[in-house]
């Protein structure tokens, strides 16, 4: 008796152990390295699932499969984080972005809270000028921060998701992201042992 998951959840492994850098990334670069880690090691988690177990014929039928593939092609947070992770692989534009740390202003609107970071103005001769910001219901200081961006993978551009499994999302940071993609596949391979697939059949 073998254990024919046992190469997923090594990446599974490894995409938590990428997520817990982030949580404790002391700069963007090793935040955004470590979001980009767990991108990976979810897709090749994915596709460690599917080289263990092609050779069932019952594979492409179990309803734990048909289901990611079909939330890789409907479901904006699985959809994103595999898309983001082949435009990383293929393409040359960046998949995050960042932004320095410094002053945040938070403002009460009639829809909500609006935040804005100390704005500077640039002028034509490159002069820089620092804006006065008034009526912010809360000032502070906050940290560097990276965040996901829209990406293209083969003519086509996804956003970073605002949804998943029909429910919105609080926010669309990449360690929310992160959070949210471990528990979904982790969900997909404790499914798939136990309804047997973990266990190799002499």
């Amino acid at each position: 008796m073998g254990k024919k998951l046992d190469a997923a959840r090594r990446e599974l492994d490894l995409a938590r152990s990428a997520l817990a850098k982030m949580e404790t990334a002391s700069d963007v670069e090793e935040f955004d390295l470590q979001w980009k880690e767990v991108l990976g090691r979810l897709t090749r988690l994915w596709n460690k699932t599917q080289a263990s177990l092609k050779g069932d014929p019952r594979f492409t039928n179990a309803p734990q499969v048909k289901a990611v593939q079909s939330d890789l092609k409907s479901d904006p947070l699985v959809q994103y984080l595999a898309r983001a992770r082949d435009a990383d692989e293929h393409r040359s534009e960046d998949i995050t972005g960042k932004i320095e740390a410094g002053v945040r202003f938070e403002f009460d609107t009639p829809k909500g809270k609006l935040f804005m970071r100390a704005p500077n103005i640039t002028l034509d001769d490159g002069t820089e000028l620092k804006a006065t910001v008034r009526g912010a219901s809360r000032e502070y200081f906050a940290p560097a921060e990276v965040y996901a961006v829209t990406v293209n993978h083969r003519g086509k551009a996804y956003a970073p998701p605002n949804s998943h499994a029909g429910r919105a999302l609080e926010d669309m940071r990449p360690i929310t992201l992160a959070r949210l993609g471990i528990e979904y596949y982790e969900r997909f391979l404790e499914s798939m042992a136990r309804d047997g697939w973990d266990v190799d059949v002499k």
